[in-house]
């Protein structure tokens, strides 16, 4: 069983670390800057949009720092990222974490590109 909860301190680094590195591997777009580039400054981004958004980690009931992954949303309910651990994806953890009255998504990669509802405009300037 998974709960949902508010992130907390001790879950940024592995917050920062798997958003940098599945956006970078996970984006043709982002792939083509130098990673000594784009680790650095791209850093700044995401540590901005976490001091300033809704962060909630999906864990295990029973252990509550087992992140199985976690979703970035602005104040605005603009969807910043959701990230979900390899051995939980397909078992409904991304879609516990979307909202359903998300309409704007700010970032993306090509699994989140395959998976972002219709209803949904990719924008990466809000």
């Amino acid at each position: 069983m998974r709960i949902i909860r508010p992130a907390t301190a001790e879950d940024i680094p592995f917050i920062m670390a798997t958003w940098l590195r599945s956006q970078y591997y996970g984006s043709p777009w982002f792939r083509e800057i130098p990673p000594e580039v784009y680790f650095a400054e791209y850093r700044a981004v995401v540590e901005r949009y976490l001091s300033n958004s809704i962060t909630m980690v999906s864990c295990l009931a029973t252990d509550p720092d087992i992140v199985l992954g976690y979703s970035v949303y602005s104040p605005l309910g603009v969807l910043r990222w959701i990230y979900v651990k390899k051995a939980w994806r397909r078992q409904g953890v991304a879609k516990s974490l979307f909202r359903e009255t998300t309409t704007e998504v700010s970032s993306m990669s090509r699994i989140g590109r395959f998976l972002m509802p219709a209803t949904c405009t990719f924008n990466p300037f809000v």
